[in-house]
This record gives C-alpha cells, structure tokens and sequence, in this order.
C-alpha cells in the first residue's frame, strides 16, 4: 500500500511528509520489488513510513533495486523469509537495511550498501537468523555492520566493509559468526566489546 500523509506537519529534514511504502502486518502472500529505483521516500512518524517497510509479505523478494535518498533505505518489524539481493542502497538519511524486532529467517546478500547517516546495515532486537552474505558496506556514519541488543544465530560472512567508524559491530548480541569478512579502513576493524 502506498501512502502520502499530510498529518505529521514537523520541521526538520527528516520530518517532512513524503510518500512511503508499507506492507502491512495483516498482509497475505508476497510484496516482491524487483529491479526498481525507490527514492525520495519516508519520513520520521512514529512508525510505518520510514521509506520501504516490511510489517508483514512473509517469504517477499526486494532484488536489483536503486534505493536512495529514503528516510532508511528498507525496514522491517516481526517479518520472516525475506531476500534481499542485488541492490544498490546508498544515501539514505538513516540506515540503509534495518531489520528489526523480531525479523528472522532473512538473507542479505551481494548488495552494495553505502553513504548513509547512520549505519549501513543493523539488525536490532530480538532479530535472528539473519544471512548477511557477500556484501560491500562503506561510508556510512557509524557502523557498516552492526548486530544490535539481542540479535542471535545469525551470520556475518563474506562482506567487504570498509571506510567506517567500525567495519563489524557486534553489541549485546550472543550465539552469532563472523568470519571471512574482509575489513579495511575503519577506526576498528571488529568489536564485540559489548556482549551480554
């Protein structure tokens, strides 16, 4: 479903209405977005209009797509059996793939993931099963992985992350792999410092 809201009238870049994309929780079947270009979406509301957001299209493909210029790039919450492949993400005002609260069963792979305001891919609470594969992460504020408060058996694997704050950041997160990723150029290459 595409919305365009007018009720969130704020000042701010990141708080001017702009048209977004939400499958919601009650959605049946898949939302596939296939070789597209998404740009210039979302914006900060309390929740569901971030830019492309996955409440629910269990088993959606997001592949060859040019995301840019959105709130986040792409966002989800408590959704399963999502790909996402191929896509170029890049210059979004937050994160660029944000899998979230209870997102599990999904794969990111081979995607070009840079130039963000915050990190270029987090999965943050209670996220499991998450395949972060093949990817190259760069220049985004913060982090270009991070596996965030209580993100379990997943994998960081095969990724070129380079020019960040931190290549690879595990925080809070147990029952997780890292490994042959190759990370170059960041104040810290990878850091689980902060494990519970």
């Amino acid at each position: 479903m595409i919305y365009c809201p007018a009720e969130y009238e704020k000042s701010g870049i990141d708080a001017v209405p702009r048209p977004y994309i939400l499958v919601e929780e009650e959605a049946t079947g898949t939302t596939d977005v296939t070789n597209s270009e998404l740009a210039y979406l979302g914006y900060t509301c309390g929740g569901g209009c971030s830019g492309l957001t996955y409440y629910g299209g269990q088993g959606s493909i997001i592949k060859g797509n040019e995301i840019h210029h959105n709130r986040f790039g792409f966002y989800s919450k408590a959704v399963g059996g999502l790909i996402l492949e191929d896509n170029n993400v890049h210059h979004n005002f937050m994160y660029g793939f944000d899998p979230h609260s209870g997102t599990h069963d999904m794969v990111i792979w081979n995607n070009k993931v840079h130039d963000h305001g915050a990190m270029g891919i987090i999965c943050s609470v209670d996220c499991y099963n998450i395949v972060i594969d093949s990817n190259e992460v760069y220049r985004s504020a913060g982090s270009g992985i991070m596996f965030s408060r209580n993100m379990y058996d997943s994998v960081a694997r095969n990724n070129n992350v380079h020019d960040e704050d931190k290549c690879i950041f595990v925080s809070q997160s147990i029952n997780n792999k890292v490994y042959r990723n190759n990370v170059s150029n960041c104040e810290t290459g990878i850091d689980n410092s902060e494990q519970q």
